[in-house]
């Protein structure tokens, strides 16, 4: 029972641009599009929407369902939706979304995100 209900989460999280998660008991169907970023906390991700999720996963895991070219790394453990950046500052390597928030940018990561943000920006 619980492998057919599994099949058909991770087939409805396909179709629908959407991230399907559990958390506090529940099963959540967050919009990739309402998603600002995701970060790692000790043995749980937070998914920044239009509220906090806290989910007991793995950050490998998270930005495995999440199928969407909006997403980029942009330091280890720190997923955000390039829709929600306002801008990158790649000399002091932090980056602030819409509402103000900053996130670190890692050197690691500073090229392709550079790159990526580009081309989104381009579309």
């Amino acid at each position: 029972m619980s492998n057919k209900i599994n099949r058909l989460l991770k087939r409805l999280e396909e179709d629908h641009r959407c991230l399907i998660v559990s958390s506090c008991n529940q099963i959540l169907t967050l919009s990739y599009e309402t998603i600002q970023y995701i970060h790692t906390e000790k043995n749980y991700v937070i998914i920044h929407s239009n509220k906090e999720y806290k989910v007991r996963s793995t950050f490998k895991d998270i930005e495995k369902k999440i199928k969407n070219n909006t997403f980029i790394t942009v330091s280890y453990g720190i997923l955000v939706n390039m829709h929600y950046i306002k801008h990158i500052n790649l000399k002091e390597m932090y980056i602030i979304l819409n509402d103000n928030t900053q996130l670190s940018l890692s050197y690691k990561y500073k090229t392709k995100v550079k790159t990526a943000y580009q081309e989104y920006k381009i579309q």
